[in-house]
């Protein structure tokens, strides 16, 4: 059956091309200005910096563990209700964190002792950034070695109110969400489509988001719209895979350049190479493609340029016969998150950090004692069963974060089978709830945790068992 090229807005979105199934095939300016149309204002026009919590996902890509060899969970009782055994998730009986000197709890979420996330936190952290972090961990299922697990909950943080004077949201690939999973389908909103930030040059080429409302004025917004979508197919497919200034470029011609020069702000204020407190951090950023992505979105989201921040890590799929591939993925995974710490320290911002994964990992019986292995087991194969995320808060001269019942972890594991028990909570075996309780507390921080359902556009569905699933107090 054969269709007839879309023409006009109304036949975009007859035929899906601005539903949520199908948005990669819209170009990121035709959404911006498809925003500004539908909302009557310059969306895209710098907006005044809000008192939100600063927010960035952290993505790994593959199925990374975090449950056990990472950050510890436990039975009915929490984090340090432990399991019996912990073989399945990565440690032998003598790294069991029973035994002494097994566990860490400096970030307040207790780790064990010789997590290799944990490891590359302290690398990049001071001790007193580390004194200034409390978290949470979800013990939740999800699908191995996949992109459509709806874990990440940007559209939601960017509903309650987290903008940026440039972009909502922001991420390191060109996804609907920035980075390898998606987001719950209910929440995606295409006005709000991540900008991919993947590089200092992408940090630079921001300045053309800032003069949106000059080069397209209201005026002119239906004929633009009407050029973009009389475009051919093959045009079209073209068109969407160029960057912003590009897009902007084609639309305009010389009239681009010719209005660089209304910019407010120059790219140097974008720019993570000149940033004297990035380059603090991050002293290879010239030749490290992940520190470039790390800190170009970081720096963004800090400086409230961008509202949120996804940060996708490949590399997680790390079930090769041995420990050592893992233990090594995870430091960076560490350092990643250490990084943005230490940024917002610097900074003197308050950071939410929110770290997942498509699915999980579960080990075999040999051990690996070569120097990267550790005397650890093995990772044999994807388990989703064994699945988790975590988010660590960061209080910005403060103090740790406080929490409401003392609690850090959410929902909980089975002793003997060390996986996610299906009945231990709401969000145990669906990662859209998951992704709804993290708003929960990222409400929280500012007190309007009542609102949850307004965001979601649903009725909050932890009314009455609140206590299990909301964590972190308000931020004072």
């Amino acid at each position: 059956m054969s269709h007839k090229k879309p023409v006009t807005r109304r036949d975009f979105l007859s035929q899906s091309l601005l539903s949520t199934g199908s948005l990669v095939v819209l170009p990121s300016l035709y959404t911006m200005l498809a925003a500004r149309r539908a909302f009557g204002a310059d969306a895209c026009t710098a907006v005044a910096q809000n008192s939100k919590t600063s927010f960035i996902c952290i993505d790994l890509a593959g199925g990374a563990n975090i449950a056990g060899s990472n950050v510890m969970v436990g039975k009915q009782g929490g984090q340090l209700d432990f399991l019996s055994a912990y073989d399945k998730l990565g440690l032998p009986s003598a790294m069991n964190p029973q035994m002494a000197a097994q566990t860490s709890n400096e970030l307040g979420l207790t780790f064990h002792a010789d997590s290799a996330m944990l490891r590359g936190i302290r690398s990049i952290t001071s001790a007193t950034t580390r004194a200034n972090v409390d978290g949470v961990v979800f013990c939740t299922q999800s699908n191995d070695d996949t992109g459509n697990n709806p874990t990440n909950p940007m559209y939601w943080i960017a509903k309650s109110g987290l903008t940026g004077t440039l972009t909502a949201l922001a991420g390191t690939s060109s996804s609907i969400t920035g980075g390898n999973s998606t987001a719950p389908s209910m929440s995606i909103n295409p006005a709000a489509r991540p900008i991919r930030l993947a590089s200092p040059s992408d940090a630079r080429n921001l300045v053309s988001l800032g003069q949106l409302n000059v080069l397209f004025p209201p005026n002119k917004i239906d004929s633009i719209m009407a050029a973009i979508e009389g475009m051919s197919s093959s045009h079209l497919a073209a068109f969407q895979e160029k960057d912003l200034p590009t897009q902007i470029l084609d639309v305009l011609g010389c009239n681009y350049t010719k209005s660089r020069a209304v910019a407010q702000d120059g790219p140097d204020a974008y720019d993570p190479l000149k940033d004297p407190m990035v380059a603090q951090i991050f002293p290879n950023l010239m030749n490290s493609t992940s520190d470039q992505q790390v800190a170009t979105v970081a720096k963004l989201v800090l400086d409230q340029v961008a509202g949120g921040g996804t940060i996708q890590k490949g590399g997680y799929d790390y079930h090769s016969g041995n420990r050592s591939d893992g233990e090594t993925a995870d430091f960076a995974a560490g350092v990643a998150i250490g990084q943005c710490l230490e940024l917002a320290a610097k900074k003197g911002k308050d950071l939410m950090l929110y770290v997942f994964t498509d699915g999980g990992i579960s080990s075999s019986a040999t051990v690996d004692n070569s120097t990267g292995g550790r005397g650890k087991l093995a990772w044999a194969g994807d388990s989703g069963e064994r699945s988790a995320s975590f988010m660590l808060l960061y209080r910005a001269g403060n103090g740790r974060p406080s929490l409401r019942n003392n609690l850090r972890q959410v929902g909980y594991f089975v002793d003997g089978g060390q996986a996610v028990d299906t009945k231990s909570s709401l969000i145990a075996t669906d990662v859209n709830m998951q992704a709804m309780a993290v708003v929960l507390n990222y409400l929280a921080l500012d007190g309007s945790e009542s609102k949850l359902g307004d965001v979601i556009g649903d009725a909050d569905p932890f009314t009455g068992v609140t206590d299990k699933y909301l964590l972190f107090n308000k931020l004072g």
